[in-house]
């Protein structure tokens, strides 16, 4: 199996380095190969045509890459042991509304579209990560980021590998991850789009090469993760766009705090949660850590100090 013959190395490697293997041709006998990395129905290994009644789809990775069900296992073991050596989780993240928002330019007047053209050169990046809008001309589309954005993934990315997770088709999403990660330092290979899903119209972790017990999700639709919800943190909705109207000066236009808006304090959960499971307070077993367990007395303090 993939994971006994590259052990060492980390489960986005292992797939990397099978793949690499089946290229040059294996030496493995049909008859006793497991099959645990699929190219469409063909065996990465052996080369063999097989149909599982069940395969895990991680064509975000590489198209067509499919896994068998033992072979997630063994993959998804082999991250936890990773990921607790590095001491990090993971924390899978919403794109639209969630660190950023978008608007298709037809859904704007010709005034606003004018005005944000005219102010294109004013909203550029700065340092600290402030005020970006970006205009996407394949998608005619305009976008932008959250404030505090920039800032918020260089320090999640110190304790917490990173996905993004979206609704949006394969193209956009691309697009958003390259315009939030220019340099791939964060999410690269791990952008999983709609098509990607296994269930229509719903979010899954199934697809994510983490146990869920260290995962943490940032989202603003909870009903989009029906089958995670204890893994999940609702965000507030960041809408830009629809907060302006015909304006005339960017400095009256409305936008969140980077240093008192949402992600910032997101990223102080972040920190609570991260800080609590790997400092439990008794001694306890690796096996029996669980984020989610965490993340619900976070979530169970935070409400009681909102009250």
């Amino acid at each position: 199996m993939a994971l006994e013959l590259l052990k060492a190395m980390d489960a986005k490697c292992i797939i990397r380095d099978v793949m690499q293997t089946c290229g040059s041709g294996s030496s493995l006998k049909q008859s006793m190969c497991n099959h645990p990395v699929l190219y469409g129905d063909l065996c990465g290994l052996c080369g063999k045509q097989v149909r599982f009644s069940f395969a895990v789809p991680l064509g975000y990775i590489r198209k067509d890459l499919n896994v068998s069900a033992n072979e997630m296992v063994e993959l998804r073991n082999h991250e936890w042991k990773n990921l607790l050596l590095k001491k990090k989780l993971c924390l899978v993240l919403d794109l639209d509304q969630t660190l950023l928002h978008s608007v298709q330019s037809d859904c704007l007047s010709s005034k606003e579209r004018a005005y944000f053209f005219s102010v294109m050169d004013c909203l550029k990046d700065n340092p600290n990560g402030t005020r970006f809008m970006s205009k996407l001309s394949k998608a005619n589309m305009f976008t932008k980021l959250r404030p505090y954005v920039r800032s918020f993934l260089e320090e999640a990315s110190q304790m917490f590998d990173m996905y993004v997770c979206t609704m949006g088709e394969r193209s956009y999403s691309l697009a958003m991850a390259q315009l939030l990660d220019p340099e791939g330092k964060y999410f690269k290979d791990k952008v999983i789009s709609r098509e990607h899903c296994t269930k229509e119209g719903q979010k899954g972790l199934d697809v994510v090469l983490a146990p869920p017990k260290a995962v943490v999700i940032l989202d603003d639709t909870a009903d989009a993760w029906r089958r995670h919800k204890d893994n999940l943190i609702v965000m507030k909705k960041y809408r830009y766009f629809s907060t302006v109207s015909h304006v005339v000066n960017i400095e009256t236009m409305e936008d969140e705090s980077e240093t008192k808006g949402e992600l910032a304090s997101v990223l102080e959960k972040l920190k609570s949660i991260h800080h609590m499971f790997f400092n439990p307070g008794i001694e306890m077993d690796a096996q029996s850590l669980d984020v989610k367990k965490v993340l619900k007395k976070v979530q169970t303090e935070a409400s009681v100090e909102d009250t």
